[in-house]
């Protein structure tokens, strides 16, 4: 087919480009592309899994102090010798550490 031509499903004639009518009744103008439906994105497993688990409660400075602890005296005793030259982790109430160390 030639480029610009129009068959008609009905009659199979051949027809120019600017025909918006065939003479057997068909509308070339009305044939509209299907618009696809918008699909809702479903939530992951990931996010099903998140909502299960209960809200994290933000720890006093001295249940981070035990937690430190309950790493082992090595790491804890590096994690205090770090405090110590860079002042990191303030949120640690350090003295609970230490004792805990001796």
């Amino acid at each position: 087919m030639a480029k610009g031509k129009k068959t008609c499903p009905k009659c199979q004639k051949e027809w120019g480009a600017r025909l918006q009518k065939c003479k057997c009744g068909y509308s070339f103008i009305s044939a509209k592309k299907e618009v696809p439906e918008v699909i809702e994105r479903k939530s992951s497993l990931m996010d099903l899994k998140l909502l299960d688990l209960p809200e994290h409660k933000h720890l006093t400075p001295k249940q981070h102090a035990k937690r430190i602890l309950d790493y082992g005296k090595e790491k804890a005793s590096l994690l205090l010798q770090f405090h110590k030259m860079g002042l990191r982790w303030s949120h640690v109430d350090w003295d609970v550490v230490e004792e805990g160390l001796i």
